[in-house]
């Protein structure tokens, strides 16, 4: 009834645009439904022995694969990373831009295993990584302008540092967003919401 897509719903409506969820209830099985197949999950499984077909470990590894993810917030440590988790959506590109961005992973993935991971995330194996298009644009971990970065750990969340406002971290996402464009061709759409009123501002990075 939610008409689930890539990072959609009906809430990206217009008429839903002012919903805000606050719970959900959830029908689980006691058996799996669906073999694991997200690659970072299954590497955290190898390395720890445990069995992706026990819902008990299955947890075990979702879990521990996003909190090596930066993903898991904790609201009472100071030291929590503040992001909205990943920025962008991965876009979808050209087979020949696909062919270039691929080339910027770092994980020694193959060509082939990568087309596989993109086809498992977005659905489609020209729906590319959006964390692959920044690397081919230039951008790294840990890079900063002034109070924002990007996170050590995840390319794809813009990190809020003491001191950091809104404005600073719309004006890290532009500037990623035009350089990819300019560098690359490549359109990346936000996946956080953005609300309220911003004017455009470009910071050097370091």
């Amino acid at each position: 009834d939610l008409s689930w897509g890539y990072k959609s719903s009906i809430f990206q409506l217009e008429e839903y645009k002012d919903v805000i969820i606050l719970r959900a209830c959830l029908e689980l099985s006691k058996t799996p439904i669906e073999s694991l197949e997200y690659q970072k999950a299954l590497d955290v499984a190898l390395e720890l022995g445990l069995d992706t077909n026990s819902l008990d470990h299955r947890r075990e590894i979702i879990i521990e694969t996003r909190k090596r993810a930066g993903s898991l917030w904790q609201p009472k440590n100071i030291k929590s990373e503040r992001t909205v988790g990943s920025f962008f959506r991965n876009p979808f590109v050209t087979p020949e831009q696909a062919k270039k961005v691929i080339a910027f992973d770092e994980s020694g993935k193959t060509a082939s295993e990568i087309e596989k991971m993109n086809q498992i995330h977005g659905g489609d194996t020209l729906r590319v990584s959006a964390a692959h298009v920044m690397l081919a644009a230039g951008f790294h971990r840990g890079q900063t302008w002034n109070h924002v970065k990007l996170n050590d750990h995840n390319l794809l969340k813009i990190e809020a540092l003491p001191g950091a406002t809104a404005q600073d971290i719309y004006n890290v996402a532009t500037l990623i967003q035009q350089k990819c464009h300019e560098l690359l061709g490549i359109e990346l759409e936000p996946e956080a919401r953005i609300l309220g009123d911003f004017t455009t501002d470009g910071q050097r990075s370091s």
